[in-house]
């Protein structure tokens, strides 16, 4: 039901929208120096001061056997504020992870896998955001996956790391004008690195 109104909320503002401005941003995934799969970002801004942020990424790995990951992230902002935000994660073509966050007057009501929370606080700057604005002067980052916050730690003009409560590693991310260029991400047992298509 959450994911219809999603849907319909996107559908409504695209399609009240005659100046709407979509820019798209497209990453190759490597692991070990192959290439194992791919991610699209899309940011869509509205006249209505809405935008809307959709993302998706296919990932194959042969690493104890083939695994096949796949992540859809769909988030909508309006005037600055996160609004809603849908999080799925399939692993071999079965659901895997789902978070679904959605602004109820002042709060968030945040469901990860079935354990339900609520925040208080406006979010203004979340993971979605990353591939194309760069955390200048943030000092966290939300993510949609998790409903938590993540520290960032500028490294250097334009290096940043922000820390992952997941695993307790820091990821690594690299921008060129503002925009994302590459980034790696570390896991317990190996690490992925994106880099964005020329």
């Amino acid at each position: 039901m959450k994911y219809t109104t999603f849907i319909l909320l996107a559908i409504f503002f695209l399609g009240h929208s005659t100046e709407a401005q979509t820019d798209t941003l497209s990453y190759g995934l490597q692991f070990r120096g192959d290439r194992v799969g791919s991610l699209t970002a899309t940011r869509t801004e509205t006249s209505e001061n809405t935008i809307l942020y959709d993302e998706e990424s296919k990932t194959i790995i042969h690493f104890l056997g083939k695994t096949t990951i796949k992540t859809s992230l769909q988030v909508v902002y309006k005037n600055g504020i996160l609004q809603n935000s849908q999080y799925r994660v399939t692993k071999n073509g079965s659901p895997y992870k789902k978070t679904t966050i959605d602004r109820v007057g002042e709060k968030y009501h945040i469901d990860y896998d079935g354990d339900k929370s609520i925040i208080s606080a406006p979010i203004y700057y979340s993971a979605a955001r990353l591939y194309f604005e760069q955390p200048d002067n943030m000092k966290t980052v939300f993510a949609e996956l998790e409903g938590v916050d993540h520290n960032v730690h500028k490294i250097k003009k334009n290096v940043y790391e922000i820390d992952d409560s997941e695993n307790g590693k820091m990821n690594t991310y690299i921008y060129t004008n503002g925009i994302l260029h590459e980034g790696v991400f570390k896991h317990t047992l190996y690490s992925f690195k994106l880099l964005r298509n020329k």
